[in-house]
This record gives C-alpha cells, structure tokens and sequence, in this order.
C-alpha cells in the first residue's frame, strides 16, 4: 500500500455522536463508502445499528479545505437529522444512511477532505484470504484520537478465525483486536498485493461465561456464580453484508 492510500485510508471514518429523543448520547464510529449507480456517484455513512436506530441527531467531524486561505478548519461539525433515512440491516448489527448533501455541498474552492472507500474493495470472495489474515482497523477506541488533526487511531492485529468460515453460523468473524467502547462500527481492513480490501466492520466484543466458587465466609460454604470476562478478542461482521443492505428494496434518501 502507497503513501497516497494510506492518507486516503485516514480520512475515510469520523467520530460519531448520536443523541436519541430523551438526550440520550453515544460516541462511536463511522466510515464513508462510495458506490456508482448508472451515472451517479453515491455516498454512504456506514456504522452499527445499535447506534442510528433510535437517533434523532447525528454529529460527525471533517475536515474543511478553504482554497482562498489555503487552509484547513479541521474537526468541523456537521448534524445530521436522519429521521426515516436509516437503513437497517434486518439480521446484523449494521446500518447506513446516503449523506450525498454533504457531498453536494463540496465546491471547486471549498470542499470537505473525506476519502470514502469504494465498494468495489468489498471482496467477492473470502476464502483466497490467509486463515490467519493479518488486518487493519481505523476507529475512535474509547474516543481516543488525535483532537487537532482530526485523524483516527490505527490498530493492527490478525483475524481470530477464517474470513471465509461463519462464525456460529453468521456473516461475522474474529479479529485479535480487542473492542473498546467507541469502537463500534470501525471499518477492518485486510492489505492484499498492496491493495486495502474492507473485508469487516467491528461492532462488539467477545464475552466468555465463566463459572465460579464464590465461598460466603460467615457460612463457610460456596455457592456457583456465574460472571462474563473478556477474552480481548472483537467480533466483526462480514463487509458483504453491505452489499446486502444496499441490495434491499430501498431508495437512497439524500439527508
């Protein structure tokens, strides 16, 4: 992979903050995807589910390039009403919405600076992936980011199990990355012959039930309990399951 690829990689997520009806808010986030359509160039925010379902207000950061100044307003804030526009996946935990009006808005002079990826990098196969393929993921663990420059955290690890194997039966896989809060709809990336393939979105981490002696010690006896520990493995769903989302019998609402 190439300089120029790696800096577009880099612009292609924001951070994401939703706020539902109640004010309620979360942090996550969110990857720009691109698709042609006869013509007609679309863009996509692509994240979890979990985290557009009930939002009334979205807020995603980008950079700003004013040509006049030759400057650049970085972290500019930008909010979103989706209202109806959300697509949700009917079995996994991802979502998107069409955000073409934040493309409308770019100019010959003034223009934000995102690289949406091309969903021609989906793969249309996943089992000329290595069993143990090492992998990419660009995202905002725990909100953790370079605040000045507005630029994502890059973590790298391997896959826990096959791209081409469901795990327990889903369009989902394993990745030796551990999930932070924040996490949630990072985009994973799998280099191959130098070209970033988006094989993965994370969406949760891996919990292990674990059953323990717990000694009361006034009754000098024990009794089982039952508690969850992290494994500090990610789950991910398959990047395909885009296609699918796409492929609904929706039309493409420009917020």
């Amino acid at each position: 992979m190439n300089i120029s690829q790696e800096k577009s990689l880099l612009h292609c997520t924001s951070m994401i903050h939703t706020e539902d009806s109640y004010f309620n808010s979360e942090q996550a986030t969110c990857f720009f995807l691109k698709r042609t359509v006869g013509n007609t160039e679309h863009h996509y925010l692509v994240t979890c589910a979990h985290v557009l379902k009930n939002a009334v207000r979205i807020h995603i950061y980008l950079d700003y390039y004013h040509r006049e100044t030759d400057r650049i307003e970085h972290y500019k804030k930008i909010t979103l009403a989706p209202k109806d526009a959300v697509r949700i996946h009917p079995d996994c935990d991802l979502a998107l919405l069409c955000i073409d009006s934040i493309r409308n808005k770019n100019t010959d002079s003034d223009y934000y600076l995102y690289s949406p990826v091309d969903i021609n990098t989906i793969p249309d196969e996943f089992d000329t992936f290595s069993s143990f393929q090492p992998i990419l993921m660009l995202g905002y663990p725990s909100g953790i980011h370079d605040s000045t420059t507005n630029l994502p955290i890059a973590r790298t690890g391997i896959t826990a199990t096959p791209l081409y194997s469901s795990y327990k039966g889903k369009p989902e896989f394993l990745i030796n990355i551990p999930f932070l809060n924040g996490s949630s709809g990072s985009p994973v990336f799998a280099i191959k012959e130098d070209i970033p393939y988006l094989i993965g979105i994370e969406y949760s981490k891996l919990m292990e039930k674990v059953t323990l002696d717990k000694l009361e010690a006034r009754l000098y006896r024990s009794k089982k309990v039952t508690r969850e520990l992290e494994t500090g493995l990610g789950i991910a769903i398959r990047a395909d399951q885009i296609l699918v989302l796409l492929s609904s019998s929706f039309h493409d609402k420009d917020l």
